[in-house]
């Protein structure tokens, strides 16, 4: 919007509330308004005054910037900067309100217009998204404006989503102790077997990983005995060997050669 010649004209409809996504450039100076609804509702306009203060007419009940209420009289609306303004009217009024604008067209405003919904009693009466190219009602309520002048730009900011997103968000934990892990078998192992080693690997950051390193083990291994059977008197790692002599029972013995290493 130029600021001088370019204004949006909204159909008539009652409403009690205006929600505008705009940028203003007040740096041209003057009166410049944000919105105009006299015609219908008495006093009914929110604007920048030439001496560089916002203030509204008795029509209007209170305005707030990015949730927060302003101070009628006091500079509120940051110049170029994109804000999202309520404006909350006394009482319900009908009106084919201007935007960017006076009622009678003068005091324009400059500035990036991104969206404009207006409500009564809550509900959605009419929704204007500029990001879509056009100032059709997406309300469904079929209210489409009529825009004199504007020049659609586009300045990166996407305004809109064709459908929800989902963000996955992770944070890393920690722990204080090792974890260990113990297997408990009572026979020995006929067969091959892989058995999962934890290592654990720290990085810059305060996060403690396992990792899990697989190692093949080809011939028979015992990994612990904790109840030895019955025909089992002892087990006897020979020395300087990879080899475990199992004693049994009748004066019988049974010698294991591990691949791996053996505890």
């Amino acid at each position: 919007m130029n600021g001088t010649t370019d204004i949006l004209k909204l159909p008539s409809m009652a409403f009690n509330e205006v929600v505008l996504d705009f940028a203003a450039d007040l740096s041209l100076g003057g009166s410049q308004y944000y919105i105009d609804a006299r015609t219908g509702s008495v006093n009914g306009y929110v604007y920048r005054l030439s001496t560089g203060q916002d203030t509204w007419g008795d029509s209007v009940s209170s305005v707030f910037i990015n949730g927060a209420p302003i101070v009628k009289g006091t500079a509120a609306v940051p110049t170029n900067t994109r804000i999202t303004m309520r404006i909350v009217m006394a009482a319900v009024g009908t009106d084919d309100i201007n935007v960017f604008g006076r009622n009678n067209s003068t005091a324009t405003t400059k500035g990036k217009l991104y969206s404009l919904r207006m409500l009564n009693a809550g509900a959605t009466v009419a929704y204007y998204d500029m990001a879509l190219g056009n100032v059709m009602d997406q309300s469904g309520n079929g209210r489409h404006a009529a825009l004199t002048g504007g020049t659609w730009v586009d300045d990166g900011i996407i305004v809109t989503y064709p459908y929800a997103t989902r963000q996955a968000v992770y944070a890393p934990r920690s722990m204080s102790v090792p974890l260990q892990q113990s297997f408990y078998r009572e026979q020995l192992l006929k067969c091959s077997m892989l058995q999962a080693i934890y290592t654990d690997r720290h990085t810059d950051y305060p996060l403690r990983q396992s990792v899990f390193a697989e190692r093949s083990y080809s011939g028979p291994l015992l990994i612990r005995i904790s109840k030895l059977p019955a025909e089992i008197v002892s087990i006897v790692r020979l020395a300087a060997s990879r080899e475990i002599r199992v004693n049994l029972s009748a004066s019988r013995e049974l010698t294991v050669r591990l691949r791996g290493g053996v505890t």
